[in-house]
């Protein structure tokens, strides 16, 4: 494969990866939160704090977070490594496998942790951040 080949690989991948990791987020904050407060939150949004659900953090469990705020990061070492080992002009093979890694990298975790969490139920809902569980107290 080419040099563009490889990067053109690494780019669509990482677009799949964050796009279907930014959809498990985003069902993870619509399922927990009620229609009035996520209206509340959404309210002057721009397209950074919907990309990454700036507004939603502290509905999303940390290691959402960490793994779609990681991605980007983690894209462009490989895309500058790989720019560099074309530079020195390596040969294939470590192209391959900084690829194996990368692709080890994106698609495990979203495996393991894709449905890991649970959903509330209609009876919790959270509103401003606090859980409000309805109870059973006679008065």
């Amino acid at each position: 494969m080419s040099f563009g080949n490889y990067i053109l690989v690494v780019t669509l991948e990482f677009l799949i990866a964050f796009f279907f990791i930014r959809g498990n987020v985003s069902h993870i904050y619509e399922s927990a939160l009620n229609n009035s407060n996520k209206r509340k939150r959404r309210k002057g949004q721009n397209f950074f704090e919907w990309l990454f659900c700036v507004r939603f953090l502290d509905v999303i469990p940390k290691r959402h977070i960490v793994w779609l705020h990681s991605q980007p990061i983690v894209y462009l070492l490989v895309v500058c490594s790989f720019t560099v080992m074309h530079i020195i002009n390596i040969g294939a093979l470590p192209f391959r496998i900084i690829l194996v890694f990368y692709e080890v990298y994106l698609f495990l975790p979203l495996a393991l942790i894709g449905t890991s969490y649970k959903l509330t139920k209609k009876t919790d809902r959270y509103k401003d951040g606090y859980k409000i569980v309805k109870t059973n107290k006679k008065r």
